[in-house]
């Protein structure tokens, strides 16, 4: 809240001075999240559009070891603006960066067992997902049993 907004977001939507800036995701068990992120004037009113982008992403097992990963990209703002349009290109290309990160981290997983897990700040949500998860297998369990 009350921040500068990056120059993309300040741009697209004219915004100068602070905005309120979010990112919010949702969780659909067991593989589906969808984040919304936006930028609107502080002082704009609460009728006002916001600049907001909507990334989807969706995963389904392949092997036991591997999945396939969807993802997509929507925004409500500059839509016939090349420029824009190439600016956030940029989101694929550092996503598609993570993909040798995670490739490699299976392989080490693979070759030398589960390591302890090391979580930082930023990892809160992925945790509350997998808390969630661990939950929905528990009662599933006890369901199947009973």
């Amino acid at each position: 809240k009350n921040a500068d907004a990056p120059e993309l977001w300040a741009k697209a939507g004219n915004i100068t001075g602070p905005a309120d800036g979010w990112t919010k995701w949702h969780y659909l068990p067991p593989s589906a999240v969808v984040f919304d992120i936006g930028w609107q004037a502080v002082d704009a009113s609460a009728t006002s559009i916001a600049l907001r982008v909507h990334n989807s992403h969706a995963i389904t097992p392949e092997t036991e070891r591997s999945a396939h990963h969807f993802w997509a990209n929507a925004r409500n703002f500059n839509r016939d603006d090349e420029e824009t349009t190439r600016k956030l290109s940029g989101i694929r290309k550092t996503f598609s960066e993570d993909i040798g990160v995670v490739e490699a981290t299976q392989r080490n997983v693979d070759r030398f067992g589960d390591p302890p897990i090391v979580h930082v700040h930023s990892d809160a949500p992925t945790i509350q997902a997998r808390r969630l998860v661990a939950r929905l297998l528990e009662a599933e369990q006890r369901s199947s049993a009973a």
